[in-house]
């Protein structure tokens, strides 16, 4: 990627970042002649302080790991660590540790140039072009520093699934430093609803952001005139709240309104794209059956795409597919696919879900041996049904390490987190399964990476 997006990169986050904002760096290395070199690092700045301390260093003769949490930095030292960052370093001990790279040059990339995301961190990525090869014996020997270790952790795969890092043995990856920020206001969906054309929206902003540079707009539908495409910031009504935070409520009355977009941006910067969707109008039964209960599936959507427990999130991802029209089960073998899911026509579908990164590989052989296991099973007792494996990451597209031939060549269905934000709208309404699917298979035989 050009340059030229750094540039940009920074010039949002110079927008962005204000006294108040907080760091949290994930690292992890490996020490060659008395050197270290960065194996992978994630640089998180945000807008509230972390609610739990985590912060700790190891260091053995040929590895090294860390989390660093600072509550309220100055600006100044945020974009210290921005810019040797972009330089492909991270500070440690008082000097900078580079990426384990062959030369001065590093790729980059940023999700400014997607299009069309449901939520928006600032974000960029830079990578070496070297590769992380660390070797059985060297493994081993890592593996045993790091039980006999304080704080002791079960060797590599132990400290990466704990910092939510990539795993050195895992794949052949480039080492790279990835850069977070979150926005400074965003959508509190738990409180927004949309009623008999009664709108509500809540908006979350920290109390030393300029309020004058949010936009609100919200796209009715159906739509019937150019009057249902509507901006509303000026409407919005901000306080004070607690911990830091200002509130906005925006109450509108639409009209015929059966669902809305709502666009929340920061100037010219889209930060949220967001669906509400008016219950009593949904035209899907398993949808309302489940909404009952869950009031706008708010714990579902919450389960999926804000928090970070597997079993919530497998179980929300079941809810998902029913609502679809599928017939999940989730397993109670501990040695089986998450879920098993039917079509209506007669598809199966084994499903294994992740939350984390550093699960990502070892998730994806697992669904791949298990789909070869099925089938097996089936052909012996001679049985023929379309089976059809998914996998379902929490993450990003953009987090992920596999390319598009890897999903292709086992013909494996990846759905991201972008995917299902789409697919929790869709849920709403009264879907065909097997058409879904279907189209997403024939998408994936060109090459396509998105599920919707």
């Amino acid at each position: 990627m050009d340059k030229k997006y750094t540039e940009e990169f920074m010039h949002h986050a110079a927008a962005w970042i204000f006294e108040g904002y907080c760091l949290d760096i994930r690292y992890m290395g490996r020490v060659e002649n008395g050197i270290r070199l960065l194996s992978s690092a994630v640089i998180d700045i945000v807008p509230f302080p972390v609610n739990r301390k985590l912060a700790f260093a190891v260091n053995t003769e040929s590895f090294f790991a860390g989390h660093m949490q600072i509550d309220f930095p100055t600006v100044n030292h945020l974009f210290d660590v921005l810019n040797t960052a972009v330089q492909g370093g991270i500070h440690l001990d008082q000097q900078v540790v580079h990426l384990d790279n062959v030369d001065d040059r590093y790729s980059f990339y940023s999700n400014i140039i997607q299009k069309d995301a449901w939520f928006i961190n600032l974000h960029l990525r830079i990578s070496g072009n070297s590769v992380n090869n660390i070797g059985p014996l060297e493994s081993v020997s890592i593996d045993n520093s790091l039980r006999a270790g304080t704080p002791p952790f079960d060797g590599l795969q132990d400290i990466s699934h704990w910092l939510n890092l990539r795993s050195p043995l895992a794949l052949a990856l480039s080492p790279s430093i990835d850069i977070n920020i979150t926005p400074p206001v965003n959508i509190f969906f738990d409180e927004c609803f949309l009623k008999d054309d009664d709108l509500r929206v809540i908006l979350h902003a920290h109390s030393n952001f300029s309020i004058d540079k949010v936009k609100l707009a919200v796209l009715v539908y159906p739509r019937e005139s150019l009057d249902e495409r509507i901006h509303f910031a000026d409407r919005v009504l901000w306080q004070e709240g607690e911990k830091g935070l200002r509130h906005g409520k925006l109450d509108a009355k639409l009209h015929k309104a059966d669902s809305v977009l709502l666009i929340l941006m920061i100037d010219n910067f889209t930060v949220r794209r967001q669906w509400l969707v008016d219950p009593g109008k949904a035209r899907n039964s398993r949808y309302l059956a489940v909404n009952c209960f869950d009031r706008e599936i708010t714990k579902i959507h919450k389960a999926i795409l804000q928090e970070n427990h597997a079993d919530k999130f497998e179980k929300a991802v079941s809810s998902l597919f029913f609502m679809l029209g599928f017939s999940p089960t989730l397993q109670i073998e501990s040695d089986s696919p998450d879920i098993i899911v039917g079509s209506p026509l007669g598809k199966i579908l084994i499903i294994e879900c992740t939350i984390k990164i550093a699960d990502f590989s070892q998730k994806m052989g697992k669904l791949v041996d298990r789909k070869v296991t099925l089938e097996k099973y089936f052909k012996e007792r001679g049985h023929y049904c379309d089976l059809i494996a998914i996998l379902v990451c929490k993450m990003p597209l953009d987090q992920i390490a596999l390319n598009d031939s890897n999903f292709k060549n086992q013909n494996v269905i990846l759905i991201t987190e972008e995917d299902l934000s789409e697919l929790l709208m869709m849920a709403r309404y009264t879907q065909n399964p097997d058409l879904l699917i279907d189209d997403y298979l024939q998408r994936i035989s060109t090459g396509s990476s998105s599920f919707i």
